[in-house]
């Protein structure tokens, strides 16, 4: 019992000499951190955008264009809002129009100004193109092949 009471004795003295329950702040300090994320973009070309074909097509006499759907398949990964272009690495005296394969409301878009953008995040594409025989050259007759490039970038 004698213990019991110093003990509550000293505990009553340090509490009285503390100012009681109260806590006192001797200094303060804040501050910011900034953190700068690169981007990143990634390009994965799942299958290569190659449009093969012949001339004249059936409907070409009609001036009917060749319409090619669900051509090449793309994969493009951002973590900031990007632009892709596409182009041809050869035409051979055709005009190309392209837009996006399952969009049926969508615009074709001749191949010299085809842009695509997006968000940040993960988008698969595939293309349909339309091929019609340029009016300042005329195509050779036979089996074409017409490869595109695709370029990406911040927007």
């Amino acid at each position: 019992m004698k213990l019991n009471i110093g003990v509550a004795f000293i505990l009553g003295l340090l509490l009285f000499l503390s100012g009681g329950a109260q806590a006192l702040v001797l200094d303060e300090a804040s501050f910011e951190v900034r953190i700068t994320i690169p981007v990143v973009q990634e390009l994965t070309i799942l299958e290569p955008i190659q449009l093969d074909f012949s001339y004249p097509w059936e409907g070409a006499e009609k001036d009917q264009p060749l319409i090619l759907q669900e051509r090449g398949r793309i994969r493009i990964c951002s973590n900031s809002p990007w632009t892709a272009i596409l182009e041809p690495m050869n035409n051979l005296g055709f005009l190309i129009a392209v837009k996006q394969s399952g969009d049926p409301r969508g615009d074709w878009k001749n191949i010299s100004h085809a842009v695509l953008s997006g968000d940040l995040g993960c988008y698969e594409f595939s293309f349909d193109f339309k091929i019609e025989p340029s009016a300042f050259r005329q195509p050779d007759y036979g089996i074409h092949t017409i490869e595109l490039q695709i370029t990406i970038g911040a927007s």
